[in-house]
Order: structure tokens, then sequence, then C-alpha cells
């Protein structure tokens, strides 16, 4: 496995392989460095497209002329440039590339390593279900074990699309694990305790983080929904609401409570006005709230307000339990977003 970079969007590149003025070089130990592939450009600004690192891993396979080790390392690094990884959604894509990248965190208790630490000296035929088994319980041990289903489900999906490489991968090796049970959480947020949540955030330092909140409640949405919504998104019909998982995509009717929300977050907001990709929930520096940032700061919200059994979550099921369609497709998820209890008759 090779060294790792400084910077780890460049983690895909090979070993010794750099960009150049105009290209990308391959700069062996011994000998003139080799021009790969041609730097696509926008401007000033350096692209690249998943097809332009395939075509740079290509080029520096053939110029080494070696038997590249293919490892678990290797193997991972194309299947996060692969056309089955980029159809998947963002959001799992971001999950995937998350769960593979991981390592231990000293200041936190129970950190664990991913996969690509765990298994990347390993070639993809040498894993057995065993050794799936054991890396489930690994994270088992530092009690995720909801952690370790998620992961199970990446491994099954890379090692199914490794079996289809000539990788030598005869059964795909996370096939037929068992995951953890896990209990469906079910907490309704009442109304008191939402009041004090957003209190507790409009006086907060990250005050972006009460539209959030408000937004995602009467949206519905999913943190990462919650997030990637533009200014463009916004128009007289209402907000465009992208979903993932398979709900529906929708427009929200914008009512005067939400419009106050929208209105709210967008005073936050710092001149000079971004050109495009505008995101409506903007941090103190303008920029695009994080997922982790947006995880920070509700944390911080939640225990000023005494409320530190809240997740996020639990806003949009609120929102499902009061009354909101949230797109979902069949009625077992419908049913997993209204929290109400169902008021029968006594037996006659």
């Amino acid at each position: 496995m090779a060294r790792r970079r400084k910077d780890p969007a460049d983690s895909w590149l090979p070993p010794r392989v750099y960009r150049g003025r105009s290209a990308y070089e391959w700069r062996p130990k011994d000998g003139p460095y080799v021009k790969l592939c041609p730097l696509k450009r926008e401007g000033e600004r350096i692209i690249e497209p998943p097809e332009i690192k395939r075509k740079v891993l290509e080029a520096y396979e053939s110029a080494a002329k070696v038997a590249t080790h293919r490892d678990v390392d290797y193997w991972l690094t194309r299947f996060f440039l692969s056309r089955r990884f980029l159809q998947l959604g963002r959001h799992t894509q971001g999950d995937y590339q998350r769960y593979a990248e991981v390592k231990v965190d000293p200041e936190k208790p129970g950190s664990r390593n991913g996969v690509r630490i765990v298994f990347g000296r390993m070639l993809p035929a040498a894993v057995k279900p065993h050794h799936i088994r054991r890396y489930m319980d690994y994270w088992a041990d530092a009690g995720k074990e909801i952690t370790a289903n998620r992961h199970l489900s990446f491994l099954q999906t890379f090692f199914g699309w490794v079996r289809e490489q000539n990788a030598g991968v005869l059964i795909n090796p996370a096939h037929g694990i068992s995951k953890f049970p896990e209990r469906k959480r079910r907490y309704y947020i009442t109304d008191d305790e939402y009041t004090r949540l957003m209190m507790a955030a409009t006086a907060s330092t990250t005050p972006y983080v009460a539209a959030f909140i408000e937004i995602t409640y009467l949206c519905g949405l999913r943190r990462h929904e919650a997030l990637r919504i533009n200014l463009e998104d916004i128009t007289d019909e209402g907000i465009k609401v992208r979903r993932g998982k398979g709900s529906k995509d929708e427009i929200t009717e914008i009512s005067p409570r939400l419009q106050a929300a929208i209105d709210f977050a967008r005073s936050l907001h710092k001149p000079p006005e971004p050109i495009a990709n505008r995101p409506l929930i903007r941090n103190t520096r303008g920029d695009r709230v994080t997922p982790s940032a947006i995880n920070q700061a509700f944390a911080e919200v939640r225990e000023a307000a005494g409320l530190t059994h809240i997740r996020i979550h639990d806003l949009k099921k609120k929102a499902g339990t009061d009354g909101k369609d949230l797109g979902h497709r069949t009625q077992a998820m419908r049913d997993l977003y209204d929290l109400k209890l169902a008021v029968k008759a006594p037996t006659k």
C-alpha cells in the first residue's frame, strides 16, 4: 500500500504520480518522468471527473509495466471511480467513502479503523466470511452495532463489484453475514421541546442552526436534504425538495411560517452573494454548512436546551407524525414515521 498523500483528495493518485504544468506525470526513482494524461482545466482550475481519473490509473499501469499488487486497497480506489459507485445517491457515496477511510481517533473512546486500513493489504480472494464477521464484531465491541450493519452493506456492494472485475473473487464474502438486530427509534419531539430547542438555537453562536431546524421540520427532511437546498430551488411555486433513499421528490408550498424561516436564513448571508450553487443555509463564513458542522452545532444547541436525547432525524419523524407527507412510497415507511398511537374502541 503506497504512502498516504498529505491531501486526502489526492489519495486516488498512483505512487509517484503528480500533477505537472500540463499533464499528470509519473516520476520513477530512476529515469526521466513520463507524461500520462493531459490535465483538464476550466479557466485556472484543474477539474478531475471520474473518467479522467480512470484514464490516469490506466496510463500509469501501462507506463509502469510492473505487476501491480491488486489488493483491496487497489480495488477500493477504483471502486470509488467506477460507474457502479457513481450510480449511487450522493449521500450513500459519502457514507461509503467514510466507511472506507475512517481512522482511529485517540480522543474518541471506541474509535475504530475503516475498511481500507483493516482489509487494504489483503487480496480480495483472501477475504473470507469469517473476516467480515470479525470486522462486524470489532465495531460492535465499541457499542456501534448499527454502524457495523452499515459497514456490512458497503462491503456487500463493494465485493459484489469486485467479483465482476476479474479479481479472482468467486463468491462475495460479505453475503450471508447476519446483521445485528436494530430497534427502530420511536421518539416524538413535543411542541414544548421544539420551542425550547428553537430558543436555544436562535440564541446560539451558530444561529443558522435555527433556520436548519425549522426548515428540516416544516419540509420533513433528512439532514443532508436540508443542507443541499439552494436559493435557486425556491420559487413562487414553493421549495423544490430533492429526497433520497427512494422517496419522491416534491415541491413544498411556502407557508408564512416557512417563509419566515427562509427569510431568517437569508438574513444571515454575508455579501458578496455567490454566483452559482448558492446554499440557503450557510455558516458564519458564508459557506455551505457541512454535515459534521451541523451535527456539532445541533449537539451544542440541544445541550443548552437540556434535550440531549433528541436527534436531528427526530425532526423528520415529528413532521411525519404532525401530518407532513414525506414522499414515502410504501405504507411500511409511512407507518415508521407516524408515531401517533391508534385510537381503537374497546371490546364490545
